[in-house]
């Protein structure tokens, strides 16, 4: 199991190039007219169409703002996974990194290839990789010739060369026509908690509903969902103080999990909401850990 500790971001000093445009200008204060849009506040900020005529008011503070949503332009920066920055083709950015970077993750993904390249802060490139997403799912010939596929939905880097004053350039490429879409990008270093064992579990949270009228006749309403995964992990025991340091730390703070490498659904972001420590061998613990999605 391993977790990324993530760096932290602003959008106001890290984005050094977007081929995303601003939904709308950032909100300064002022006077707006009635049917102005704004984004309030900047880096995770929302959607906002003005419901009067002369507004003086601040975004959020009463109903003289109609909220739209999470920004476009944002949304990729925010803790929402649900919500997607959108652009037609690719979308196509560079971040600067303030703190250690050796891993990255795309979470919640629409695309068709992924490029990842990594720069020193003097421009000296020294990570290039582009991912084919395409997940074929098969497990006979049959399946390889004659069945749709799917294309990945995550993809997480854990060998990214040791950067902390570098920046990364990133390309999400989908099919003509078709819009990219990326729901959050964590990017920070690794951590590992301790091996996964075979007991993990997988599941979701449905939030959908089904409602019955007098006749007995359903309507269903579907709604989001959020992944869970619910697993043991064994620590060696040297690691266990700095293993719950860690969860301890990172309590409430949306990270990218991944319980197995090798198993592309192993992987969420979300929040550890309960974990323990069994100290049962003299060389080894057992971490039970609960992650529910966001």
């Amino acid at each position: 199991m391993k977790i990324i500790k993530p760096d932290s971001f602003d959008c106001t000093t890290q984005i050094r190039s977007y081929d995303v445009s601003l939904d709308a200008s950032i909100w300064s204060a002022g006077t707006y007219a009635l049917g102005d849009k704004v984004i309030y506040p900047d880096c995770s900020g929302h959607l906002y169409e003005s419901a009067v005529s002369s507004n003086t008011s601040t975004p959020g503070t009463n109903t003289d703002w109609t909220d739209l949503g999470v920004s476009n332009y944002y949304a990729m920066f925010d803790t929402q996974n649900a919500t997607q920055t959108k652009n037609l083709n690719a979308i196509t950015f560079e971040v600067d990194f303030t703190a250690i970077v050796n891993s990255i993750g795309f979470i919640n993904i629409s695309g068709t290839t992924l490029r990842i390249e990594i720069y020193e802060s003097g421009g000296t490139n020294i990570y290039d990789e582009t991912i084919q997403l395409r997940d074929y799912g098969v497990s006979n010939v049959w399946d390889y010739y004659f069945t749709s596929f799917d294309y990945l939905e995550n993809y997480v880097a854990f060998d990214i060369p040791y950067t902390s004053a570098g920046y990364g350039k990133f390309t999400l490429t989908a099919e003509t026509g078709v819009d990219a879409k990326i729901g959050s990008l964590v990017y920070g270093e690794q951590f590992e908690i301790g091996d996964t064992l075979m007991d993990m579990s997988l599941g979701i949270k449905d939030f959908s509903t089904i409602e019955l009228d007098t006749f007995g006749n359903n309507t269903i309403i579907k709604r989001n969902y959020l992944d869970t995964i619910d697993t043991n992990v064994k620590v060696d025991n040297v690691n266990v103080q700095a293993v719950k340091r860690a969860l301890t730390n990172y309590r409430s703070t949306p990270l990218v999990w991944v319980a197995d490498e090798n198993k592309a659904y192993s992987l969420t972001y979300g929040i550890a909401t309960k974990f323990s420590i069994q100290l049962q061998h003299p060389a080894y613990a057992y971490c039970r850990l609960t992650v529910q999605g966001l």
